[in-house]
């Protein structure tokens, strides 16, 4: 009699288990790997020699960089000092100086003129990379500003964006 209860109880159990109290799914586990970013600085913006009391200045050698990719990079940037990166959109007021602390403010940007329309995110589809000009201008600089060699800086991130 206990023999025919457990067949009894085992039958009862499958029949409940095939009857839908119990179920299964599959998750598909995917990834999307994309190659680490690269720049790499090509030359510098170089305003040369200039004269005080001159106004709207060009840069003399343009800046370049090259980056590489293979998705949706982000631009940003800053002026040496900064703590806040901007969009590369918007064009960066970056003081340089000179051995004696005195500072010139130039004025770099991306695209022809300042104000020109600039993308801050490359689109990439497949192993890519783009260079990018980096403009320079001084708007006006004073006629008693101190002689000598004036230096100064600005650090691009570029960060793939989701």
């Amino acid at each position: 009699m206990r023999k025919w209860l457990l067949i009894l109880l085992n039958l009862i159990i499958f029949v409940l288990a095939e009857a839908g109290y119990k179920d299964e799914a599959v998750v598909k586990i995917t990834a999307d790997v994309l190659q680490p970013i690269t720049i790499k600085k090509i030359s510098d913006v170089d305003f040369g020699t200039i004269i005080a009391g001159d106004t709207d200045i060009k840069a003399k050698q343009n800046g370049k960089i090259e980056i590489s990719g293979n998705g949706n990079i982000k631009l940003e940037w800053k002026a040496d000092g900064d703590s806040r990166y901007k969009s590369v959109k918007e064009f960066l007021e970056v003081p340089i100086y000179n051995e004696n602390s005195k500072k010139i403010i130039t004025e770099i940007f991306l695209g022809e003129n300042r104000g020109s329309i600039v993308e801050d995110v490359i689109k990439f589809s497949g192993l890519k990379s783009k260079e990018i000009t980096i403009k320079g201008r001084i708007n006006k600089l004073p006629i008693e500003t101190e002689s000598g060699k004036y230096s100064g800086g600005i650090t691009i991130r570029a960060t793939y964006e989701n």
